[in-house]
This record gives C-alpha cells, structure tokens and sequence, in this order.
C-alpha cells in the first residue's frame, strides 16, 4: 500500500512538472503569436513603403524622359541654328546670341536631367534597401512560424502524454450490473 501512495506521489509530481512545462509551452506559444502578429504589421508597412517608393520612382523615370525628350528636341533646335549660322553669314552675330542662350538653356536641361538621374540612383538605393529588410522580415517571420510549428507539437506531445498519464491514474470503473439489479 505504501508503494502505491508513493507511486501516485511520484505520478502527481510528475504531473506537476508536465503542466508547469505546459503553461511555460502555451506562453512561449502566445510570444510567438505576438511576435508574428508584429513582424506583420511591419511585413504591411513596408510593403505599403516599398509602393510609394515604386511610384514615386515611377513619377521620376517619367520626368527624366520629359527632360530627355526635352534635351533631345533643344539639341535639335541647336544643329539648326548651326545650319543657319553657316547659311546666313550676315546674321552671325544675332545668331551666336541665340545659340548662347540655348547653350545655356541646355545646360540648364542637362542640370535637371543629371539631378533626376542622382534621384533615380538614390530611390533605387532605397527600394534595394527596402528588398533587403523585406527579405529578412520574411526571414524571420518563416522563422517564427517553424518554431511556432515546433512548439505546437510539442504541445501536442505533451498533451498525448499527459492524456495518457491521466488515463492511467483515472481509469474507467466497471459497472458491477448484478450489484445495481
């Protein structure tokens, strides 16, 4: 008789154990749900980032093609104006006048042109940056989740095991039909 109580003493501390491991398991369950729930948040801001840095790079490229298309159309306003100079020797000097000013004009466009295109190298820098974090929030968030997968089995080890232990000490009593008649 001694052994049994000693045995359902070992079995009751052996149940403890399990379920302090268990409420540990379910807390670490509930971290890793909170934990997945922000990189989420995050995994959404950064995608909602990385779209408006796309149409902004979009609205750029589309204004380095105004500007080149402008560039190409002021280049040739210039050949003509060659062509002039070298048809009509008596306006010279008017005409050098006009092709400073378009030189200038150029110039100007050419300013513009390379600024755009140091904003297009820069917003592509960002947007790779942004590939970046987006791969390794990915990362961790699939990381999250396998432990989170892990954990849930564990669990579920844990509870077979502890279904078992109580079908063990809570065993099903037989129903004595001849004592109940």
């Amino acid at each position: 008789m001694r052994e049994f109580f000693q045995s359902a003493i070992d079995k009751f501390a052996e149940l403890s154990t399990q379920a302090a491991r268990v409420s540990v398991l379910e807390q670490r369950i509930n971290e890793m749900s909170a934990r997945i729930s922000d990189l989420e948040g995050q995994n959404a801001g950064l995608r909602a980032d990385l779209t408006g840095t796309v149409n902004h790079l979009n609205e750029v490229q589309g204004k380095l093609q105004e500007t080149e298309r402008a560039l190409d159309n002021e280049r040739a306003v210039t050949a003509g104006l060659r062509d002039t100079i070298v048809s009509r020797d008596t306006r010279v000097s008017e005409l050098n006048g006009d092709l400073n000013h378009t030189k200038e004009y150029a110039d100007e466009v050419t300013r513009e042109r390379d600024a755009s295109r140091n904003e297009v190298g820069d917003l592509r820098a960002h947007l790779d940056t942004l590939r970046e974090q987006h791969r390794q929030v990915t990362e961790d968030r699939d990381r999250a989740e396998n432990d989170n997968s892990s954990l849930r089995r564990q669990l579920q080890e844990v509870q077979q095991r502890l279904d078992r232990v109580n079908s063990i000490l809570n065993p099903p009593h037989p129903i004595d039909v001849a004592s109940v008649a």
